[in-house]
């Protein structure tokens, strides 16, 4: 996970609400996409909304693009690369939560 800190290639999937990304904010140098989902929600990790948020980011990707996903634990990380690879997507990978979002950065 740690060289994929250093891959400018890689998109970074925050799948964190909006109030965890308020209150736990990232190191400015990680670029995200924020598509928040709970435990019990997953209906933002959709293609419309993925591509939405890409666009407001201006970033450039396809389906092979490096896909590195987190949230608060792993969990939702975890069940949402599921429905990122029924999309179509083939390198996706979940480095866990923000505390190793974190460390990675440091």
């Amino acid at each position: 996970a740690a060289a994929l800190s250093k891959d400018g290639s890689v998109v970074w999937v925050d799948f964190r609400t909006e109030p965890e990304v308020a209150a736990n904010p990232l190191p400015p140098q990680v670029r995200t996409v924020n598509l928040p989902c709970t435990r019990d929600d997953y209906s933002k990790v959709n293609m419309q909304s993925l591509y939405g948020a890409i666009l407001e980011e201006a970033i450039v990707m396809d389906m092979d693009t490096k896909l590195a996903t987190f949230c608060g634990i792993g969990y939702r990380a975890a069940n949402a690369n599921l429905k990122l690879r029924e999309m179509g997507f083939t390198n996706v990978v979940n480095v866990g939560g923000y505390d190793d979002i974190v460390s990675l950065f440091s």
